[in-house]
């Protein structure tokens, strides 16, 4: 009887973390359905409206899970890099929206606003990879070597060649083409300085302590296959509303990710403190 009174919270836990998969799927299937029965002269409006969704909906993860750290938790630090993340790159792609003002230096403030987004990103993602040590997880060097030439070859694999091209024509006067530096690097960069922590997010597997980690690392996934949307997805012979559709499908799956990390990371986190807290009789 004591097994089962203790064990159906944990199952409700375990149904509640896995029903938030359930956010990046169906902003997935909105995307989709949206280019195949919208008509075009809306669509591209969706498109825009759909990204700042998105990203705000990420920062708003990201600040969920940093507030319900302690002040001076590791962990919160990195919540709050992730979450200074989204809010730049969402101020910097509202410089694309309709309607605002295409002033002369826009493309270089949306670039600058993009670089400080992604860096953010980046620290974020080394504070992660920190927890490792910080929390006296088994820290296997062989393991952690393996992880770090893994992520690296996928990264350069999906972002490396889009990476080279953008740097190639910023330095040949396009300056909107630092947006997309900035992007490219911010994701190999937050992939790599993740990878300690994804043999944890394995190694945890069908534990509640698995879903941030499990979902964190397949955002930055999603964000790779974003920067290969962009680049890759004209030279396949696509139509430019599938190239759209994809490259909108990877950054709204970024995106919703980080926010069903962010929640569950404060789930997580409420469950832990329950456990831990001794009844009162």
């Amino acid at each position: 009887m004591n097994a089962r009174i203790t064990q159906a919270p944990l199952d409700a836990s375990m149904r509640q973390l896995g029903a938030l998969a359930l956010f990046p799927l169906a902003g997935a299937a909105l995307v989709i359905l949206a280019a195949q029965f919208a008509p075009p002269p809306s669509l591209k409006l969706f498109f825009h409206l759909e990204a700042a969704v998105a990203e705000a909906l990420a920062f708003i993860g990201s600040a969920i899970a940093a507030r319900a750290f302690d002040r001076d938790d590791y962990l919160r630090s990195a919540w709050v890099y992730q979450a200074t993340c989204f809010l730049f790159i969402f101020l910097s792609d509202l410089t694309r929206f309709p309607g605002f003002p295409q002033a002369m230096g826009i493309d270089i403030a949306r670039g600058v606003l993009s670089l400080i987004g992604n860096g953010s990103a980046i620290v974020s993602a080394f504070r992660f990879g920190r927890a490792w040590t910080e929390a006296d997880l088994p820290d296997a060097v062989r393991t952690r070597r393996r992880a770090y030439v893994a992520t690296a070859i996928v990264a350069f694999a999906l972002a490396g060649g889009p990476l080279v091209h953008d740097l190639r024509a910023f330095f040949a006067g396009y300056i909107e083409a630092l947006t997309n530096v900035a992007s490219e690097l911010g994701d190999i960069g937050s992939l790599c300085m993740l990878a300690p922590v994804l043999p944890t997010a394995i190694a945890l597997r069908g534990g509640t302590l698995a879903w941030p980690w499990s979902f964190l690392g397949a955002s930055l996934f999603a964000w790779l296959a974003f920067d290969g949307a962009v680049n890759y997805a004209g030279g396949a012979h696509v139509d430019d509303v599938t190239k759209r559709m994809l490259v909108e499908v990877f950054r709204g799956l970024g995106c919703t990710l980080t926010l069903s990390a962010g929640l569950a990371q404060r789930h997580v986190l409420r469950l832990t403190q329950r456990t831990l807290t001794p009844p009162t009789y």
